[in-house]
């Protein structure tokens, strides 16, 4: 029978899950859409890409609290330690990622 030992209460800040939303189209419905349709749809979302995205870290800085207001020990990367993660991660995986979702679509991330 397994019998849990007591839960260390320290939580490390990864920061590694991306928030995502996608809003589809098929090329077709999408070619019907003169150039100022296809830019207020495209305008409209980014923006909610973005009320998305700040949401999420709103609810992760609630979280956080929640686990300090019960005892938790949050733990965190120094920025330097930070840095030197996000850049491996561009030099060594998101190169891989662009031949999976497309270097066009790499390109406009990368924008951001």
């Amino acid at each position: 029978m397994f019998r849990p030992i007591q839960q260390l209460k320290l939580h490390l800040l990864l920061a590694y899950i991306v928030e995502a939303s996608s809003i589809y189209a098929s090329k077709k419905s999408w070619d019907k859409l003169n150039k100022e349709q296809q830019d207020v749809i495209s305008a409209a979302s980014a923006k909610a890409a973005t009320t998305i995205i700040d949401l999420a870290w709103e609810r992760s800085e609630d979280f956080i609290k929640q686990m300090e207001d019960a005892g938790w020990e949050i733990l965190d990367y120094t920025p330097e330690q930070r840095t030197t993660m996000v850049n491996h991660i561009r030099d060594n995986v998101w190169p891989d990622l662009a031949d999976v979702i497309g270097q066009e679509t790499m390109d406009q991330l990368l924008a951001k």
